[in-house]
């Protein structure tokens, strides 16, 4: 990391402090400002107050949801259909087979969820539920009152900071607004081909709806992963997060080394851009999942939070939810990489639902 410096405006005495860009981030938590000796950035129990989801949406996760939400149906109709098929059904479910955190019942999940939501200025704790699986993961699901499943492998895998950053996750995606089209999409994902054929959509214009939705379902992971890192105020955290989700083995946690899966992520980038096939299979290999691999996820982070408005979210500079504006463009338009969207899927998926 080359010795970039970046100038902090204190928040209390307004002195201007000259840090090492890398260094502040590594160290959010305990970087002062010379002059007064008061923390330059937002304390661990500080809340943003007001953040909107604009503040830090990764910005074709936005153009996208955007672009579904002015599809007819997909606001109060599908809401409806949802809550009460899906979602009562998943509810009855959770509360026979899985284990309800409660104060009472594994507190320490519950008080890391009460904390994330508090910091993250959600309104309403959602409820947390765990669930027996060898596979670590965790997911949102709901639409009037959302709720967290957690795996136990999950919880046996990470750190508490870490699990804390997984909670914060998935509470971006409620705070995105991602949550009852991600529910729609796994739907359309399961039964695409029946769907398909029932409503009358050739198939090939069907399976470019369906990809635009894969596309947009890993940009809202971009989103989500934003959301971890404001609250938990470490990238290193994230980035390990990330790492142990890769692996999966305990055996070989204390050898995980970050600037070496930053390296390969770099080393990835640059296989992609050789020639015309890598970037093709690159795509293929993607198409059809929810998530992006995991060297993306860190090299997508890594940027926003070097080159984009992360340090200014964490100095308390961030768009409220009292002045939002027109939503496509509340998000940082130099966020913005045209050359992100490689397929074109974005403008392909508003010209398929006629909203080009």
């Amino acid at each position: 990391m080359s010795e970039e410096y970046v100038i902090i405006t204190c928040r209390h005495c307004q002195t201007q402090n000259r840090l090492l860009k890398d260094k502040a981030i590594k160290n959010i938590k305990t970087t002062i400002c010379g002059k007064c000796r008061e923390n330059i950035f937002i304390g661990d129990d500080e809340p943003y107050y007001e953040i909107s989801s604009g503040a830090y949406e990764h910005p074709l996760d936005r153009s996208a949801l955007n672009a579904l939400k002015k599809v007819p149906g997909t606001g109060t109709v599908l809401k409806m259909i949802i809550k009460e098929t899906v979602e009562r059904y998943h509810r009855i479910l959770f509360m026979q087979n899985y284990i309800k955190v409660t104060p009472m019942h594994m507190p320490f999940i519950h008080n890391m969820a009460t904390h994330a939501t508090r910091i993250l200025d959600i309104e309403e704790v959602p409820q947390v539920f765990i669930y027996q699986n060898p596979y670590p993961n965790a997911f949102t699901a709901g639409v009037d009152k959302p709720y967290i499943g957690i795996s136990t492998s999950l919880i046996d895998l990470l750190s508490e900071e870490e699990l804390l950053g997984v909670i914060a996750h998935e509470l971006g995606h409620i705070q995105c607004g991602h949550v009852l089209y991600k529910t729609a999409a796994r739907i359309i994902y399961q039964v695409m081909e029946v769907v398909g054929n029932l409503i009358g959509v050739g198939r090939l214009a069907f399976f470019a709806i369906v990809q635009a939705l894969y596309y947009w379902d890993r940009c809202s992971e971009l989103s989500a992963d934003r959301a971890e890192v404001i609250v938990t105020k470490s990238f290193t955290t994230s980035i390990y997060t990330t790492m142990k989700l890769a692996s999966g083995s305990q055996k070989i946690m204390k050898m995980l080394d970050m600037d070496e899966f930053l390296k390969q992520g770099e080393e990835a980038r640059k296989m992609k851009e050789e020639n015309f096939f890598n970037s093709l299979f690159v795509t293929m290999q993607s198409q059809s999942t929810t998530h992006p691999f995991p060297v993306w996820r860190a090299g997508h982070l890594k940027e926003w939070v070097y080159d984009g408005n992360y340090l200014d979210i964490l100095q308390g500079k961030y768009l409220k939810r009292s002045e939002e504006g027109d939503p496509d463009k509340d998000f940082r338009e130099g966020d913005f990489k045209k050359s992100e969207d490689e397929p074109g899927l974005i403008d392909s998926f508003k010209k398929l639902l006629g909203l080009d």
